[in-house]
């Protein structure tokens, strides 16, 4: 039932628009291999924020934190770095 919704919400909701809002270093992380939030949307984002940086994982889904735990660590130490 939370997946149902979660998933309306993310079908009714769309703030892309706002993206060029966002003011600040931002990293956008990616699975290569998320079907669930596929990289093209991830790409969407980079795109939208000025100051984004798109570092795309592969060999990692949507739970790219679990399923490559070192490069996505290493993604972030170095974008703060």
């Amino acid at each position: 039932r939370v997946r149902y919704h979660d998933l309306v919400a993310c079908k009714e909701v769309d703030l892309t628009a706002r993206l060029g809002e966002i003011m600040v270093p931002t990293l956008v992380l990616a699975g290569e291999d998320d079907q669930t939030t596929p990289v093209a949307q991830a790409e969407t984002l980079r795109d939208g924020i000025a100051s984004a940086e798109l570092v795309v994982i592969s060999a990692a889904g949507h739970w790219l934190p679990l399923e490559q735990a070192p490069a996505a660590c290493r993604a972030i130490g170095d974008f703060f770095a």
